[in-house]
């Protein structure tokens, strides 16, 4: 059994083993010798010569002999007599302890001999130690068996005791270690989990694989066959059906200017075990040029040696072409950064001057290299500092984006400079502010003209005036943000006149049922700070009809600051809402639509690739997602060899309309069976040729198709025999030698046989759907619809089932007596409504009576 072992683990089990053999040949020569000593002598009479059966009947004094006498007589076998003279024994009951003790040693033995071999083998596993101390410990219980074997000769009775007293305390140790150790083992996975785990793992790899559309590819370096999978050969410009690639398919497709570069640098991360990392072009057959990025590196086999180059790659030629446009667009940046009329300047986060452009310093007087040395915060007004500062703040902790805020300039002269500034924040990647970048205006005419403005007009009905002509809404405010005045668009827009919003919160009359509370929350604290604030909200109207608007307060200040008013705007976006809205509904069908299994559903290419397919459609065709994933669906290996024309005819009308009617078609199903289905088909995608599969299982159609078609031909077959039967009837009536009359419930003539038509002298054509009294003289004409009509109501017969002789008259007039016979018959027409029929048979009694 430890024939697999391998060379190094053979000598560390050959070495217990012979310890093992040296031990059993010291108990062996033990036994011999103590044989002579501890085996009771009897005389002929049977009497003990040497007192140990004397000694092994006498009762042992109960009294410590100590650990120096106990570690000196430890093999001692003078104090005890061999277990085969402690009570009367029996040579199969000895035999059968020894043997058992003997079997367990061998197999308390090999067990820990098996856990060291597997622990050696696997170093990998956690807490060895654990596994260890079972093996002290069972191998401590082994040995304790085989003592105990040869108690029966060799009565080392203290060295028993001490081997127990040692497996008693491995196996102390070993519980107080499995105590500890269990909580840390049972915060292992199972198996169970590790495999979703890595599953998981699996997914993860795959779409971001796909999402980051990376290619992955393999060099074997042995063979020289290159080993690429879909995006790679998309990424090179490579057939999807070419199989067989090697590294001169690669170098061909690679720039001349980058292809001396790559194969270089590839040899020299194959002599080095480097990691090749590289940026090269690639030419497309079409002519266009490709930047590809890949990374790879070099797999050792056994012999580690060079075997296989493995790698990924990556197309980057929008992003380099990103980088380009961003070049360009930096340069016309700098230019326009120096040529621009108004003042743009960087600035770092405590206010230093990193950039600034000419129009700034036409602004404050300062040339560019005082700037430079000189801070924000120098040349601000006082009075707008603090201002300045709060939007600073509240900039770098992420509260807004930008801002911007009219602020006084103190200009090289001394003078005071009105700006209008505004600030956003630039951060680096690690979200760490990097400057901001300012844009200021000159506004100190505008300034000065407001000033004069205002000397004439400090009231605010004089913005109400200009309020009023715009079409948008708006609302002016009190400093406690209770309105004073609206303008005629606010009133059409909201159906509120001026009398019904009077003295009422700005916020009071926008709630309504999907108010956003966290936007009113942060208009009220706008307010209360006296700050500007723009948003978008739902409100509504007096009628309760919710409407979108973007909404935009500002505050209005006096000379000294102080808040006169605030003035809001509104602009309808309702439309735009609504539309963004029927977006995300769109959306969201079309993700529930996929997961809908009402009907099976794909995403595939021309090619025949399947994407995407919902659990209907792999229910129909047998397969699971685990087959979707491995690339084991394909539309072309689905369809019949009969069925690809017509799979042509959809690909054609795809192309010309960008769909296809439903057709009908069959799939083959995993297991070979074919499936009919109806299909219809849409382009979603014109560029990837990407089009989304909509499939019918028409099994149960078809089978019901089948059910109808076999009850047709049941059908055809009954009413094939229902005329034969009537055809048959028909044939006897004619040819019947006594006249036969058919009527109806209501008396009309339904047949005539010709036997009647000699008789009464009328044609059937003549005679059919006219009532049966034509046939009768008075007085049994007048007296016939008594007696049918009493017959159908109260079932009383008179004629019906019985004979009667009564008096015909013929065409000509005259009368004829004639024997009739009535029987009723109740049968179906073609609506399968039941109709009472009466057959009459006549016998012309005229010779008889004459």
């Amino acid at each position: 059994m430890f024939s697999p072992f391998k060379t190094k683990y053979r000598n560390r089990i050959l070495i217990p083993t012979l310890i093992l053999g040296m031990i059993v040949s010291l108990v062996t020569s033990s036994l011999r010798a103590a044989d002579s000593k501890t085996v009771p002598e009897l005389n002929k009479t049977g009497e003990c010569t040497n007192g140990l059966c004397q000694q092994a009947s006498s009762t042992a004094a109960m009294s410590a002999e100590g650990p120096g006498t106990f570690f000196t007589k430890l093999f001692d076998t003078s104090d005890f007599p061999a277990r085969w003279y402690c009570g009367t024994w029996s040579s199969d009951v000895g035999w059968l302890h020894i043997i058992s003790d003997i079997a367990i040693f061998c197999a308390y033995f090999a067990i820990p001999v098996v856990l060291l071999y597997f622990l050696l083998q696997r170093r990998d596993l956690p807490f060895p130690k654990i596994i260890w101390l079972f093996a002290a410990f069972i191998m401590f219980c082994g040995f304790g068996h085989l003592i105990e074997a040869g108690i029966f000769w060799w009565p080392v009775y203290r060295f028993s005791g001490l081997i127990k007293a040692c497996t008693a305390i491995v196996s102390l140790i070993t519980v107080l270690v499995l105590v500890r150790l269990v909580p840390e083992a049972l915060k292992f996975p199972s198996a169970v989990l590790l495999a979703k785990e890595l599953q998981r793992s699996k997914e993860r790899l795959d779409f971001a694989l796909e999402s980051g559309q990376i290619g992955v590819w393999e060099w074997n370096l042995k063979t020289d066959t290159l080993s690429w999978d879909r995006k790679t050969r998309e990424i090179f410009d490579i057939d999807q059906e070419q199989t067989e690639l090697c590294f001169d398919d690669f170098s061909k497709r690679l720039h001349p200017e980058d292809q001396s570069r790559i194969i270089t640098r590839l040899k020299d991360c194959i002599e080095t075990r480097q990691t090749f990392n590289e940026k090269y072009r690639v030419i497309f057959a079409d002519g266009s040029l490709h930047y590809v990025q890949s990374q790879g590196r070099v797999v050792l086999g056994d012999d580690q040696q060079p075997e296989q180059f493995i790698g990924v790659c990556l197309d980057f030629t929008e992003k380099q072409l990103q980088e380009n446009a961003l070049l360009e667009s930096e340069q016309n940046f700098r230019s326009t950064f120096e040529q621009v009329a108004m003042g743009i300047a960087h600035v770092a986060p405590d206010g230093r001057w990193l950039r600034v452009n000419r129009g700034l310093s036409e602004i404050v007087g300062y040339s560019s290299e005082e700037l430079l040395k000189l801070t924000c915060q120098e040349i601000t007004h006082p009075d707008d500092l603090e201002e300045d500062l709060k939007h600073v703040e509240r900039l770098l902790a992420g509260e807004i984006e930008s801002y911007s805020m009219e602020k006084r300039y103190i200009h090289k002269n001394g003078s005071h400079i009105w700006t209008n500034l505004t600030v956003s924040l630039i951060r680096h990647q690690t979200g760490k502010p990097k400057h901001f970048i300012s844009v200021i205006e000159n506004i100190q005419g505008r300034k000065e003209a407001e000033a004069t403005m205002e000397m004439y007009n400090k009231k605010v009905k004089k913005l109400s005036l200009v309020a009023s002509k715009t079409k948008h809404p708006v609302i002016i405010c009190d400093p406690q943000g209770k309105i004073e005045w609206v303008n005629d668009a606010f009133t059409y827009l909201t159906c509120y006149s001026l009398n019904d919003v009077t003295e009422k919160h700005l916020t009071e009359i926008l709630h309504g049922p999907n108010t956003n509370l966290e936007i009113m929350a942060d208009l009220r604290y706008h307010i209360e700070l006296k700050e500007s604030v723009a948003t978008e909200i739902a409100i509504y109207d007096r009628e309760g009809y919710e409407y979108w608007i973007e909404l935009k307060i500002d505050p209005v200040l006096g000379d000294d600051g102080t808040l006169l008013n605030f003035i809001a705007t509104q602009i309808d976006i309702t439309a735009r809402k609504q539309s963004e809205l029927a977006l995300r509904k769109v959306n969201a069908q079309f993700s529930k639509l996929l997961q809908a299994d009402i009907l099976g559903i794909m995403t595939c290419h021309f090619d025949g690739t399947i994407e995407q397919a919902n659990d209907e459609l792999l229910q129909i065709l047998g397969y699971t997602h685990e087959d979707l994933d491995a690339g084991l669906i394909d539309l072309k290996a689905l369809t019949p060899p009969e069925w690809l024309e017509c799979d042509q005819a959809v690909r054609r009308e795809i192309e010309e309309t960008g769909a296809a009617k439903p057709v009908e078609k069959e799939f083959f199903r995993k297991d070979g069976t074919r499936v009919p289905v109806v299909f219809g088909v849409t382009q979603l995608d014109e560029a990837n040729d990407l089009c989304l599969f909509f499939v019918l299982d028409a099994s149960s159609q078809k089978q019901k198709e089948a059910e109808a078609a076999q009850h047709l031909r049941e059908l055809q077959i009954a009413t094939e025999k229902s005329k034969s039967n009537e055809r048959r009837i028909e044939a006897i009536v004619n040819t019947a030698v006594d006249p036969i009359i058919t009527i109806s419930g209501s008396g009309n003539i339904k047949s005539f046989n010709p036997a009647a038509e000699r008789l009464f002298g009328y044609a059937a054509s003549e005679i059919l759907d006219k009532n049966i009294k034509f046939l009768m003289p008075s007085p049994y004409r007048e007296e016939h619809d008594g007696y049918l009509a009493r017959y159908l109501a109260t079932g009383k017969k008179n004629v019906i089932g019985s004979g009667r002789e009564v008096v015909g008259q013929r065409k000509d007039g005259t009368t004829f007596p004639l024997h009739l016979s009535v029987s009723q018959v109740v049968v179906e027409d073609e609506d399968n409504d039941q109709e009472i029929l009466f057959t009459g048979i006549i016998r012309d009694l005229t010779h008889e009576v004459y």
